[in-house]
């Protein structure tokens, strides 16, 4: 297992294989939990494209959730990023073991983003939609 740490009085940080490490670790032990798994066949890496489909992609995330609750105290906090293309789904797979208070939006200033156009959006917020009364002319965004 590949282990990178850093620690000072405050805090220890760890870069490892998720699962193995997990093992390691006490129940209610963690604080905070911040963490940018795989995606799933986004990136050609082998490392993004191990698992035959969707299903077995989402089972291994499950694994690595049921881990992360075993270990997080009971106020300790999850910080899990998502793809676009499967944001929705990840949500859903996450909301079985913990509850989903928020979404937080990482704005990049530069770089091409996946799934950079307005209908794109519904991946990231299915539960967010915007309506209006009247006919869009182009030239204005916001109906007086």
């Amino acid at each position: 297992m590949l282990l990178k740490k850093y620690q000072n009085k405050q805090v220890t940080l760890y870069q490892a294989d998720c699962l193995k490490l997990l093992k390691t670790l006490a129940d209610d032990s963690v604080d905070l939990i911040a963490t940018d798994p795989p995606y799933f066949r986004v990136k050609g890496d082998a490392w993004d494209n191990q698992w035959a489909d969707k299903n077995a992609f989402f089972d291994w995330l499950d694994d690595v959730l049921v881990e992360f609750a075993r270990v997080l105290k009971p106020n300790g906090s999850l910080y899990l990023f998502a793809g676009p293309h499967l944001a929705t789904e990840v949500e859903g797979v996450v909301s079985r073991r913990f509850n989903v208070l928020n979404h937080i939006i990482w704005r990049k200033k530069n770089g091409r983003h996946l799934g950079c156009c307005k209908e794109s959006l519904r991946k990231y917020f299915p539960q967010t939609e915007h309506k209006t009364k009247g006919v869009f002319s182009g030239r204005q965004h916001f109906q007086d």
